[in-house]
């Protein structure tokens, strides 16, 4: 169906890799669409809140957060993520009022929006993986095209 679009020099056992991560790269960006909305909507409504790092468990990376919620329970949690933060560092937590230490997040956007940043970036590699096995098929040897020798 496709052949009539596939690059001359693609042999078609590459054509179909390419394809194949094509379509995996579509799914990975209609997956981000839920998880983006969950996130924005989060950002949106959650109640806010000073909080100061109190420890780092493994590095500044990984670390420990204590904030008090607006009805006045002091709240630690863990936060991980693409984030980088010293001991005694004073940040802004976000979180949802119902559950304060499940959905606590500091305002930094490693933090809010690692789950769509992770698929973005799985997503630019399949892409490019895609562009790899349809144009340069000498450098990508995929499932469908492993038998063959491209020179």
């Amino acid at each position: 169906m496709f052949n009539r679009f596939k690059p001359t020099k693609t042999p078609i056992g590459h054509w179909h890799d390419g394809l194949l991560l094509l379509f995996i790269t579509f799914l990975l960006f209609v997956a981000m669409i839920p998880v983006a909305s969950n996130e924005y909507s989060f950002v949106q409504t959650a109640a806010r809140a000073k909080g100061t790092v109190i420890r780092q468990d493994y590095g500044k990376h990984h670390v420990t957060i204590r904030f008090t919620t607006t009805d006045g329970k002091v709240v630690e949690y863990g936060q991980n993520g693409h984030i980088s933060y010293e001991a005694g560092e004073q940040v802004t937590v976000l979180y949802d009022m119902k559950e304060p230490r499940q959905t606590a997040s500091t305002d930094a956007i490693g933090a809010l929006w690692v789950d769509t940043i992770d698929l973005l970036i799985f997503a630019s590699f399949t892409f490019a993986f895609a562009m790899l096995a349809i144009f340069f098929p000498k450098y990508f040897w995929g499932p469908f095209s492993k038998n063959e020798v491209v020179e």
